[in-house]
């Protein structure tokens, strides 16, 4: 004897599924609450893994291709002006760095600069430009700036594009696990921080949310990757920023794989693209990396020593000579000098095919005119 149950509506069994869904969504997804002591133990981890990370890449080195655009705000598609490669060595044992950037194409108002690239050693802070000899005149040629090591750590913070740091460029700027961990120590302290910062939990996504009068900044953290910073927005009158990393592992140690940065100012919007490749994290690196040779120098370059004031050229035998093209101008004057060899040999071609025509004709005529 079994008692027969009655069969479900379709729209019970429906409800409940939703009901279901909406539990879990609810579950995985919370709210942004303002800061308070419910939220220490999160930004501890935050700060404290995303500093981690950074302290256990002892060495890196790696490989950049680079792109930026360049338009009005709302215009499609923007303008691509520049593309480059970026080479780039960090030691942190002996906080040294080399980074070499090499421009593949450029617009016609900025073609004159090819290169640039600088380094860190103990010795001293080395920035090298590379430009143009057809742009400009001698005295203009290639130059080698050197200051003292602590004068380069300071004008480094400025970031030009031939000073390109990998630790500061995988993060949207500023010094995000300090920021963490000083929001967890003044709440331990019972400060209360208000509702303008506020805290949101996406599965394994953290939103760190910051009002501040007309700004607006949100840090997004992946606490899959050791809680590495993966999106950073701010917004306000001028200028608005979106910033995003995707996050690869390599050796124990998330580094990024590609990098987006679109800024919008006034009317202008900028967007530059890196894609990282041949990435190697924590093995050794040869003294022989920190030359000035691996700046990209060549003879007779000209160098001014802020050290000491004095100016002169490198004389160096195992320079290349300043004849030699870089890579970058050789796929410049490529693209900016296409063969046209195919065309003289189709002509040349023609001509010839021409002329034996021409020939039989003659002859053929000849020899009518002999047998008339």
């Amino acid at each position: 004897m079994y008692t027969r149950l009655q069969k479900t509506p379709v729209f019970i069994n429906f409800m409940f599924v939703a009901a279901s869904l909406l539990s879990l969504f609810t579950y995985n997804t919370s709210l942004a609450e303002p800061l308070s002591k419910e939220s220490i133990s999160l930004l501890e981890r935050m700060g404290r893994e995303y500093l981690a990370n950074r302290d256990r890449i002892r060495t890196w080195q790696g490989k950049i291709e680079f792109s930026r655009k360049l338009g009005k705000v709302g215009a499609e598609p923007l303008e691509e002006v520049e593309k480059a490669k970026i080479r780039f060595i960090y030691d942190g044992e002996k906080h040294h760095w080399l980074t070499v950037r090499e421009q593949t194409w450029v617009t016609e108002q900025d073609k004159e600069l090819l290169l640039q690239s600088s380094m860190l050693t103990d010795d001293a802070y080395y920035v090298y430009d590379s430009y143009s000899p057809e742009r400009f005149p001698r005295k203009f040629l290639p130059i080698l700036r050197i200051l003292t090591s602590a004068e380069g750590g300071e004008l480094s913070k400025s970031k030009w594009p031939g000073d390109f740091r990998p630790l500061d460029m995988s993060t949207a700027g500023g010094d995000v696990s300090g920021l963490m961990l000083g929001y967890a120590k003044l709440l331990k302290e019972g400060k209360d921080l208000g509702k303008c910062r506020t805290l949101s939990r996406t599965n394994n996504l953290v939103k760190v949310r910051i009002e501040l009068t007309d700004l607006v900044s949100e840090y997004v953290f992946d606490l899959d990757n050791a809680s590495s910073l993966v999106e950073f927005n701010s917004s306000g009158p001028d200028p608005s920023l979106v910033w995003k990393c995707k996050m690869q592992k390599i050796a124990s140690v998330f580094i990024p794989e590609t990098l987006t940065f679109d800024e919008v100012r006034g009317t202008e919007r900028v967007v530059q693209e890196m894609k990282w490749f041949d990435q190697v994290v924590n093995e050794p690196v040869s003294k022989d990396e920190f030359t000035i040779a691996k700046l990209g120098v060549h003879k007779g370059d000209r160098v001014h020593d802020y050290r000491t004031g004095a100016e002169y050229e490198l004389t160096d035998t195992k320079l290349p000579p300043r004849s030699t093209p870089s890579i970058a101008r050789e796929l410049r004057q490529t693209a900016q000098r296409p063969s046209h060899l195919p065309h003289y040999l189709f002509l040349v071609g023609l001509f010839l095919l021409a002329a034996v025509v021409s020939l039989i004709i003659y002859r053929r005529r000849r020899s009518a005119q002999g047998r008339g």
